[in-house]
């Protein structure tokens, strides 16, 4: 079994026919070019499938929102709010409550623009404070979360999660993964996940012969300039990957029945 990022990289090469690295920065064509993809081939083959290695479990705190503190408004076309507090992003919707003079914001929700880091002020998209009260003193704004009508909770993602394969231990029960966190209908809920898995010794061999596969066929345009061997390594990681899940699913599968899903979140 591999014990570095090296040596499936050159079983990558070895797979096209093509000259071996010493390391993903030795200044070589094929280094540059595989130190380009490794890690986001990586990741893609560790979302394919519920690795045994790879699995994971957690309970999820519920999401919460960012809140700014206001200290000035502009009567501007469109207003820009000065704030205190973590930096919001272009894009963000936020809800304003609290503000003193200029009270024609409040309970109202703006799309922000133009998010300044270093003068801490940000735009109210496509809306004009000009002719509204002066701002007096006080506001907060307040992030919305991402919850629709379709969704009534918001949990905070860990930051090793690839892919969410189920809730509470019940395929049934519907979510959905998003940049801002994972939305659910559930309260007080554990999820099983595939994580980032980078330390190469953790890895099952089917994953990396898999894997490496899927990087010789992702490389062998750019290093072979061959067509047929990019479709026949890219045909042979599918077929590893679905050897390996068939494998995987079979040594997991008792493990799963006799695991306290109580116990195991709480690790």
């Amino acid at each position: 079994m591999a014990s570095t990022d090296i040596e499936i990289a050159n079983l990558a090469f070895i797979r096209l026919g093509a000259n071996t690295i010493t390391s993903m920065t030795d200044g070589s064509r094929n280094a540059t070019t595989i130190n380009t993809i490794y890690g986001m081939i990586r990741d893609e083959v560790l979302r394919s499938f519920d690795w045994g290695f790879a699995k994971k479990r957690a309970y999820l705190d519920e999401k919460t929102p960012n809140t700014l503190a206001i200290t000035g408004v502009t009567g501007a076309n469109p207003g820009v709010v000065t704030y205190t507090g973590t930096d919001p992003e272009d894009g963000d919707k936020y809800e304003i409550n609290d503000v003193v003079g200029m009270t024609e914001l409040n309970t109202n929700q703006y799309v922000i623009d133009n998010v300044s880091t270093v003068l801490k002020t940000f735009k109210l998209l496509d809306t004009d404070t000009s002719g509204f009260t002066a701002y007096g003193s006080a506001g907060s704004a307040e992030r919305v979360l991402p919850i629709t009508d379709n969704w009534a909770y918001c949990y905070d993602k860990p930051s090793d999660c690839l892919a969410v394969r189920n809730v509470n231990d019940d395929p049934d029960i519907k979510f959905e993964m998003t940049d801002d966190g994972i939305l659910c209908n559930e309260q007080d809920i554990f999820i099983t996940y595939t994580r980032q898995v980078t330390t190469v010794s953790l890895f099952d061999v089917s994953f990396v012969s898999a894997f490496a596969s899927r990087l010789a066929g992702e490389m062998a345009i750019a290093i072979t300039g061959s067509k047929k061997k990019m479709e026949l390594n890219l045909g042979f990681s599918q077929t590893l990957i679905t050897k390996a899940k068939t494998s995987d699913a079979k040594e997991t599968k008792d493990e799963t029945n006799n695991t306290n899903k109580y116990a195991d979140a709480r690790r």
